[in-house]
């Protein structure tokens, strides 16, 4: 009896065994398996260029303090309001571009638009604010794929960069003009960044982030 071997036990494997990332050839369908034969598990899964790309969900301290702070600071300004903030385990899919990420942060104001497919992860369609905290991996070209995709998503209205090993946020603030951005860099640690309606300082942005060589 031949065994099959799943696409979800092979990236397990592949990834336990010590692979920083998996690659392999697959479909929007094959995705969407993934995500719900993945939920609730340490492994992160996006969907690029026909490409399934697969990491473990674990990231340096600096990393998740940035995190940590930008969900703690959006959530302190639009507490009470019908605008709500997840973290990177929330999968956005963009329709214009037929790919499926997992930003760092993601803020939704209203109800919520959930792709139809009938499991249980519905990635979201309509996000507000999109945030990456940046790093050595996610430089390359496939991260400037990533960033013009999340600027073909009509609800989205700006784009965070923040950089995790120097004191540097960019913003990509859509302008009234059909496909303009705005790229404003932030870099005066007493600066105030304005994002939608919210006013948020650099300093607190990168408070208790430690810098290592």
């Amino acid at each position: 009896m031949i065994e099959v071997v799943s696409l979800s036990d092979t990236i397990k494997e592949r990834l336990e065994s010590g692979e920083e990332e998996v690659r392999m050839a697959g479909s929007v369908e094959d995705y969407f398996e993934l995500l719900d034969e993945l939920e609730n598990t340490p492994y992160l899964v996006t969907y690029d260029n026909d490409e399934i790309i697969a990491t473990m969900g674990e990231a340096t301290e600096m990393h998740e303090l940035l995190c940590g702070n930008v969900i703690y600071l959006f959530n302190k300004n639009y507490w009470g309001s019908d605008t709500r903030v997840y973290g990177s385990n929330c999968a956005v899919f963009v329709e214009a571009c037929q790919k499926g990420y997992d930003p760092d942060v993601v803020v939704v104001r209203g109800v919520s638009q959930l792709h139809d497919r009938p499991k249980r992860v519905k990635p979201i369609l309509n996000p507000l604010i999109l945030v990456e905290v940046l790093s050595d991996s996610n430089r390359g070209a496939s991260f400037t794929r990533k960033i013009n995709c999340y600027k073909q998503i009509p609800s989205v209205q700006e784009i965070v960069l923040i950089d995790q090993y120097e004191s540097i946020v960019n913003v990509l603030k859509k302008t009234a003009k059909p496909n303009e951005w705005l790229d404003t860099t932030y870099q005066n640690m007493e600066g105030i960044i304005q994002l939608d309606s919210l006013e948020i300082s650099l300093k607190d942005i990168y408070r208790n982030v430690l810098y290592h060589p």
